[in-house]
Order: structure tokens, then sequence, then C-alpha cells
């Protein structure tokens, strides 16, 4: 039910893109955030789902003993092992960087803005107000978009390598059962 709400609160965003507040307040990085809360909270879900064993996913797991590597215990655990480092390595990153990126951007806007004020104030109207081509990159949300998927590349990858190499979870640290 609640990730229907999520599949709702991103089509709202989706159409409303165009209207203010949504089209000043960067919009893509709203939609990459409300998709990483959403990735979360079902990753959260099922893994509280297949670590309780509430639907008998698993083999029973009190009666389990050395049936072999794939037993139902040992795919329980590995499971919720995965899951948990998914949703600390990459759900969570991908719901809290858009706002970073965001609080950045803003930033930025705020320094145009002063800088302008500033320049009104003193008395130098009579030219035209131009800001460099820096900061006017730095705010375009094409640019937070990149850098934003430039941002995501080394969890991928600790989330795609280190469940493979489970050495790694020393360094990598995901708050699971071991």
């Amino acid at each position: 039910m609640a990730v229907c709400a999520y599949i709702v609160a991103i089509v709202l965003l989706w159409r409303r893109r165009h209207y203010q507040p949504l089209k000043s307040r960067s919009m893509p990085m709203l939609l990459l955030s409300t998709i990483g809360n959403c990735a979360f909270f079902s990753v959260v879900m099922s893994n509280k789902i297949l670590s309780s064993n509430y639907w008998k996913v698993w083999y029973k797991l009190d009666g389990v003993r050395k049936r072999g590597e794939f037993s139902g215990l040992n795919v329980a655990i590995t499971t919720s092992c995965a899951l948990s480092m998914l949703e600390t390595w990459l759900c969570r990153p991908v719901w809290f960087i858009p706002y970073f990126f965001r609080s950045l951007r803003l930033y930025k806007i705020q320094g145009v803005q002063d800088k302008a004020l500033r320049r009104r104030k003193d008395g130098d109207e009579e030219r035209e107000f131009t800001t460099d081509k820096e900061t006017l990159a730095f705010i375009s949300e094409t640019s937070l978009i990149k850098k934003f998927f430039l941002t995501l590349i080394p969890f991928v990858l600790i989330v795609c390598v280190v469940p493979w190499r489970p050495s790694l979870t020393v360094y990598v640290p995901f708050f699971a059962m071991p």
C-alpha cells in the first residue's frame, strides 16, 4: 500500500514539474530523492518479511541442520545481508544525496542574488548584471544530475562487489547479521 502511495507521489511530482513551487526547487532532484525513499522503504520491508520468515519462504528454520550450504537458514542470512547492504549503501544515498545537491544549488543562487543586490545598493545599476559561467554551470539541473550519478558510482560498486567478496565486509560495514 505504501509503495502505491510513493508511486502516486512520483506521478504527481512529474505531472506538476512545470508549476511553482516545484519548478524552482529542482524537481529532478526531488524526484530522485522520492524514488530513493521508495526503494529504501521497499528494501527494508522486504528484508523484514524475509528475515522473519513470515511467509515461510525458506525451509522451516528451526529444523535446519547442516543440509548443505544452500539450506534455508543460509539462504535467509545471505539474502538478509545482501538486502541490508543494498539499503545502506545504495538506497540511502539515493534518498539523501539529492538534498545535498539541492542545498548547494540554493546556496549558489543565494550568492548570485546577494551579489546583484549589493550592486544595486552601491548604485551600479547601469550595466547589465552577468553571472560567471562556472556558477551558471553549477546551478543548472542537468549538471547536478550528472554530478549525482557520478557520486553514486562508488556506492553502486560497493553493492555490486562486496556481496561476492565477503572478506571486504570488514572495510564496508552494513549493519547486518554476519
